[in-house]
């Protein structure tokens, strides 16, 4: 029972630590400056353009730093060698931080009626862990019979964990998940809409991943909702892919969704059940909490590249 206490009291430690983190960046700025115009909209009435004019500029302010420009990428050189040469593969791997898989086989998934059958099957044959991250899980059929069969597997002992963007599924109610939660199962939502985060606000997650065991895994274009299924309101289903991928790139797979799943709720996922080919050594695990705590999450997920 004290150490319940205590990690209660340290949880809201963090939390307050959080939040005072939030409040010393830039974004105060516009609050201060919202209350001063407030200030003079009420007592000068003679300023009244002046703080229409600066309630445009504050708002032209959010709107490019959600939406303003951003640096266009170009290659500078075309990479050396064929396609299928080691510098090719080796000039690759540099440039987008990870290495070549070799010995992996990916299956295409065309279309709901395949894709969503062949993870359901998946998921009920989990037997250490789930760990999915999705764009979009919208309420509907497909999604009660995906949180039912992840609570199955909660309920059997598999270690699930789920992150939802808290924007791509901003209409999806928590309650829906109560029973995934009860059975045991885990539910993060990635960047919710918060007063103190709005700068954030346009850093989505658009993965759709699931790795099951660390063994076998499901990306693609689709996330969860009845409209990839059978369709709805008399429309006919969205046509989309799914990949169902095993072999040594699912270990790949699986750092993407530690990635989101640390930024989501500050948690460093290890052990048998989340990599289970290889044990993490106790040093470079205190190098990954600390490297998290310092919200490095490059460097976090280049860790994982490597196990």
């Amino acid at each position: 029972m004290h150490r319940q206490s205590q990690s209660k009291l340290k949880s809201r430690q963090e939390k307050s630590h959080e939040i005072s983190v939030a409040l010393r960046r830039n974004h105060i700025f516009l609050w201060f400056a919202a209350i001063c115009i407030a200030i003079v909209i009420r007592h000068h009435q003679a300023l009244h353009w002046f703080a229409v004019v600066c309630m445009l500029a504050i708002v032209t302010w959010v709107l490019i730093d959600l939406f303003g420009p951003v640096l266009q990428y170009r290659l500078v050189s075309p990479l050396q060698g064929a396609l299928d040469s080691p510098e090719f593969v080796r000039e690759l791997e540099a440039l987008v931080s990870s290495r070549a898989a070799p010995n992996t086989l990916i299956e295409p998934l065309p279309n709901g009626v395949n894709f969503y059958e062949a993870e359901i099957q998946a998921i009920a044959q989990a037997q250490k862990s789930i760990n999915w991250v999705a764009y979009i899980f919208a309420r509907g059929e497909i999604a009660r019979r995906m949180t039912d069969a992840l609570a199955e597997r909660a309920r059997a002992g598999v270690e699930v964990n789920l992150v939802i963007d808290a924007l791509g599924s901003f209409s999806m109610p928590k309650r829906f998940f109560a029973e995934l939660t009860n059975a045991g199962g885990h539910v993060r939502w990635f960047h919710p809409m918060r007063w103190y985060n709005w700068p954030r606000a346009n850093n989505r997650t658009h993965r759709e991943l699931i790795v099951i065991d660390g063994r076998i895994s499901f990306i693609g274009g689709a996330g969860v909702a009845d409209h990839w299924w059978h369709g709805v309101k008399k429309e006919p289903a969205w046509r989309d892919n799914m990949f169902r991928v095993t072999g040594d790139a699912v270990r790949f797979l699986q750092s993407s969704f530690l990635e989101n799943w640390l930024e989501s709720s500050g948690q460093i996922l290890a052990g048998i059940n989340i990599l289970l080919r290889r044990r993490i050594p106790m040093a470079l695990f205190r190098w990954l909490w600390i490297a998290a705590r310092h919200r490095a999450v490059p460097r976090v997920r280049a860790f994982y590249f490597r196990l």
